[in-house]
């Protein structure tokens, strides 16, 4: 019995040097439907892909309200190129909850997958750079902020946001 542990304690202490050489086959391309394509997420009940189109980059509090967010099949067919049209540069998006979470340069736009339209937007007015997004079980919403240094927390309940990192 010792040795039986011996040798899974062997094997696992090398594990992590063994190299496992994978291979990525592409499946489908759009080809050149999209612009800039910036994230993806993929929504399992609705079995789509929503990708945010990211043009144009601002940082004088101006809205350009030309990129959209697209809706995909899983075979690479776009269903809708501007499914949520008048975004301002969006970059990361992440579901939580029938809610579509979308960064735009200014702040977070939630957007309501069940009903079909923009629940809310949340101002960030100090962002440098906002980037990605993400949200906790407790619908609290993490926002990164490359240019400034800094993650933001958006608490749904208030709306408020607090800096987290500086």
């Amino acid at each position: 019995m010792r040795q039986i542990v011996k040798l899974l304690l062997v094997l696992f202490l090398f594990s992590g040097s063994i190299r496992i050489d994978a291979q990525m086959n592409m499946i489908w391309e759009t080809g050149e439907d999209f612009k800039a394509p910036e994230s993806v997420v993929y929504d399992q009940k609705r079995d789509v892909l929503y990708v945010s189109n990211y043009t144009k980059r601002t940082n004088d509090g101006v809205s350009y309200e030309d990129c959209s967010i697209s809706k995909v099949d899983r075979n690479g067919k776009i269903i809708k190129y501007d499914w949520i049209p008048n975004l301002t540069s969006p970059t990361g998006i992440c579901i939580f909850k029938d809610m579509l979470y979308i960064v735009e340069r200014f702040g977070i736009v939630e957007y309501d997958l069940n009903l079909d339209k923009v629940n809310n937007r949340f101002f960030i007015s100090q962002a440098s750079f906002i980037n990605d997004v993400t949200v906790d079980a407790d619908t609290n919403i993490y926002v990164t902020d490359s240019g400034g240094k800094a993650i933001y927390r958006i608490n749904e309940v208030d709306g408020q946001y607090i800096d987290l990192l500086s």
